[in-house]
């Protein structure tokens, strides 16, 4: 994807270590494997405060201090990904980030 220069929006696949890409058309994923059970993430609007965009920062499957006390860095996807499921994170953060939710 070209996030943050280009609009950047869709499914990206997990791996192990925070390692993603993104889905693409006619194109197999190193992360996806169509017989495993899936979970796809979608994150809620970002518009209070700054935003993430505004901070170019794209939250990713590694918790912060601030969700996580203690525990920051911890791969909030791995669990899932040893158990054997698909790991999906649907970004629409450019678009979620207005300031007011009816723009």
């Amino acid at each position: 994807g070209g996030w943050p220069v280009t609009m950047d929006t869709g499914l990206y696949w997990y791996g192990r270590d925070d390692a993603h890409e993104k889905a693409t058309d006619g194109r197999a994923s190193t992360y996806y494997d169509p017989t495993k059970p899936t979970l796809v993430f979608f994150h809620g609007w970002a518009g209070r405060g700054d935003g993430w965009t505004t901070s170019c920062t794209r939250m990713t499957s590694r918790c912060t201090e601030e969700l996580c006390p203690g525990a920051s860095g911890t791969l909030m996807f791995e669990p899932w990904i040893t158990a054997g499921w698909n790991v999906g994170f649907f970004y629409w953060d450019q678009f979620a980030d207005e300031s007011c939710i009816r723009d």
